[in-house]
């Protein structure tokens, strides 16, 4: 049985060198505001598994004080690259967390998280899924595939909020 956690808007800000040599490595650093919480990502390069399912090393944490992230990240020389805003609607059970997002520009998509791959799966299949149809790129990688076939501006300066999309529709 799964809960109803709601539904959260979230803005994500990606951080990389001006080489981008952290996306080239596949690492990634992010800064989530959800609801007015901001939490730090750290994540590693993805190692894939069987069934188009992918596992890595992320660490998550609350940031008590922005400005000092902020300063952090560029001592380090990291500048935000990216900015991605999305709905997310989550439900969770005991071993795993289903999570519906949209995101502008490209849509919706369904995300599982589990304990390990048997759960993702049975997840997958309790929903009338296939992981072989998984997409493997993440949320960054394809905005990046449609701002190319738009021919909007990439990293360094990928916008894709609600509102920057209203304004390409010519709604804003």
């Amino acid at each position: 049985m799964y809960s109803d956690r709601g539904q959260v808007n979230q803005c994500d800000e990606y951080f990389d060198t001006r080489a981008e040599n952290l996306k080239e490595q596949d690492f990634t650093v992010r800064l989530r505001s959800v609801n007015g919480d901001l939490k730090v990502a750290l994540k590693g390069p993805r190692i894939y598994l069987p069934g188009n399912i992918y596992q890595r090393i992320e660490l998550e944490f609350s940031a008590t004080n922005e400005g000092e992230v902020r300063e952090q990240l560029a001592s380090q020389g990291l500048l935000a690259t990216a900015v991605i805003e999305k709905q997310r609607w989550v439900f969770s059970s005991d071993y795993a967390e289903i999570a519906i997002d949209r995101l502008p520009f490209i849509g919706s998509f369904i995300e599982v998280e589990g304990d390990d791959s048997s759960s993702i799966e049975a997840v997958i299949a309790s929903l009338q899924l296939s992981s072989k149809h998984a997409v493997r790129e993440n949320y960054s990688e394809l905005l990046e595939a449609r701002f190319r076939e738009l021919g909007l501006p990439l990293r360094p300066g990928l916008q894709a909020t609600f509102e920057a999309e209203a304004r390409w529709r010519g709604q804003a």
